[in-house]
């Protein structure tokens, strides 16, 4: 998953979409940790060990490297307009290569207010269904 500024030929990361890229990380940061620690419990078959899969999170994406992975545009329910970004983590970068890549769906309300002015006009709405392959 690449995205790229079609004005300019670059390739962008997800933090590129924002003014200020930490004060992004800063502010997703928790609603990631959170689905990054739900998907753990639920894949390993342990809700008890949340909040030490919430922690490993956190260590592995210390800082801005929250947005470092790959990202996709998820589409809107609101016709022309993006809903959301889903950011891809590879497996070794928040855990083991047995438990598989995690992909974590962003809201585009979650962040909308956070977007550069020249991305804000693309996002509204909610993020429609998307299946993913390999979840």
């Amino acid at each position: 998953a690449r995205i790229y500024d079609t004005a300019t030929g670059d390739r962008l990361q997800a933090g590129d979409l924002f003014t200020d890229k930490a004060a992004a990380a800063s502010a997703l940061a928790p609603d990631v940790f959170d689905s990054i620690a739900t998907a753990k419990a639920a894949r390993s078959g342990s809700p008890d060990n949340r909040a030490t899969f919430r922690g490993e999170a956190e260590d592995a994406l210390a800082g801005t490297g929250l947005f470092a992975g790959e990202v996709s545009l998820v589409a809107s329910t609101e016709e022309g307009k993006l809903g959301g970004l889903v950011l891809h983590y590879a497996p070794y970068e928040i855990g083991s290569y047995a438990e598989g890549a995690y992909h974590i769906t962003l809201q585009q309300a979650d962040f909308h207010d956070l977007l550069k002015p020249e991305y804000a006009d693309l996002f509204g709405g909610e993020p429609a269904d998307i299946q993913r392959f390999g979840d």
